[in-house]
């Protein structure tokens, strides 16, 4: 029998627990070691379920291997809050510089690429990253991406935010490295340059310009406004 008590000293009240719960108790302790501290479990998210993309890029494969991406595919997902996969994501500093701060994982069960095959889209949610941190995803061709403040995340937020990386970000990089030879590109560069209100107002005229043969985009808030 399982069931929780108010109060951490352990006098308080019984309390009923759903399956639900148990779950979400021993999928914390599996994935982070049963010496984690109820501190730590405290800061848990509660249960329940995330609205997430599943981001997958089409490629261009022949003989085995990867020569390019064809386009990328974004699918809304709603995924359980206790999932393991959200005890793997990697954090991305370049989306939380633009005001959406996601975190990406990578699919489990989908195959990896190498790095001279194929540059991945996935690559640029990663940029100013720690190249030596573990588990990166940016080598994947399907991943998944949720918010770090866990609101709802649309399929048109992260296609936005992948656009507007695209077509404002990595044109800067070239020149940067031209007129800075031997220096490494960091997001101080961007500032000045780039500001979350500039995705703000490419999210409004993409959304806006899609809309013109689907109205029914025009009912998805700004990621600004969930």
């Amino acid at each position: 029998m399982a069931y929780a008590q108010d109060g951490e000293d352990g006098t308080g009240s019984l309390l009923d627990i759903t399956m639900e719960d148990y779950r979400h108790v021993i999928d914390f302790f599996t994935t982070h070691g049963q010496d984690s501290g109820m501190q730590v479990l405290s800061l848990a998210k509660p249960p329940g379920r995330l609205e997430c993309v599943a981001m997958e890029v089409d490629a261009l494969r022949t003989a085995g291997r990867y020569f390019g991406p064809v386009g990328t595919e974004y699918t809304q997902l709603s995924v359980p809050a206790h999932h393991e996969l959200f005890h793997q994501t990697i954090y991305s500093p370049l989306s939380a510089f633009l005001g959406l701060p996601l975190q990406v994982a990578r699919y489990p069960f989908f195959g990896l690429f190498n790095e001279d095959d194929v540059f991945s889209p996935i690559r640029d949610l990663m940029l100013f990253r720690d190249d030596q941190a573990a588990k990166d995803p940016r080598d994947s061709l399907s991943a998944v991406v949720v918010r770090e403040d866990r609101k709802p995340l649309a399929p048109l937020h992260l296609e936005a935010l992948m656009e507007f990386i695209e077509s404002k970000i990595l044109p800067m990089m070239p020149e940067f490295r031209r007129d800075n030879p031997g220096v490494k590109m960091s997001m101080e560069h961007l500032r000045g340059k780039v500001t979350p209100d500039d995705f703000k107002n490419f999210f409004h005229n993409l959304r806006a310009e899609k809309a013109q043969k689907d109205a029914s985009l025009l009912e998805i808030p700004s990621p600004f406004e969930v």
